[in-house]
């Protein structure tokens, strides 16, 4: 997606979608909240907030303020199911899952080697990697002008 433009969540299912269709699933090993993981890798995200990709409501538990991260790892199942995990996520019904593995963290390994990692919509390089929370470190400030008395 990094030559494209910014793409509407249609974009980005269209643009999954085919990707999917030459998909070849790898192994990724490493350590989730301290657990042992590994499994061939269809997707897996962290997340502190509901969206991403245009609008794909992927972390519906997301919250920004609490410290933690969702992950979600989803295994790969082959062609017809990888298109069913697909269309169950562009629904907002993937969470359910049978064979998903969510968990609420604040650190992960990704041990295995040469994942491409994405961050925001960006290439962010390659694993191996610690993805960790740093809790409250966006701060606002507010003008007290702005502020309502009640």
């Amino acid at each position: 997606m990094q030559s494209k433009p910014a793409l509407s969540a249609l974009g980005y299912s269209f643009a999954g979608f085919k990707h999917l269709l030459g998909y070849q699933a790898k192994w990724l090993a490493g350590r989730l909240a301290g657990q042992p993981v590994k499994y061939h890798n269809l997707i897996t995200v962290f997340a502190n907030h509901h969206y991403f990709g245009g609008g794909l409501r992927i972390a519906p538990k997301a919250e920004l303020n609490n410290g933690y991260l969702e992950c979600y790892g989803m295994p790969a199942r082959g062609l017809v199911g990888n298109l069913y995990s697909f269309i169950r996520l562009l629904l907002r019904n993937h969470h359910a899952m049978s064979g998903l593995n969510y968990q609420r963290l604040t650190t992960a390994y990704i041990q295995t080697p040469d994942l491409p990692l994405e961050a925001d919509g960006e290439l962010a390089g390659v694993s191996p990697a610690k993805v960790t929370i740093h809790p409250q470190a966006l701060r606002f400030c507010i003008p007290k002008s702005s502020v309502t008395q009640v």
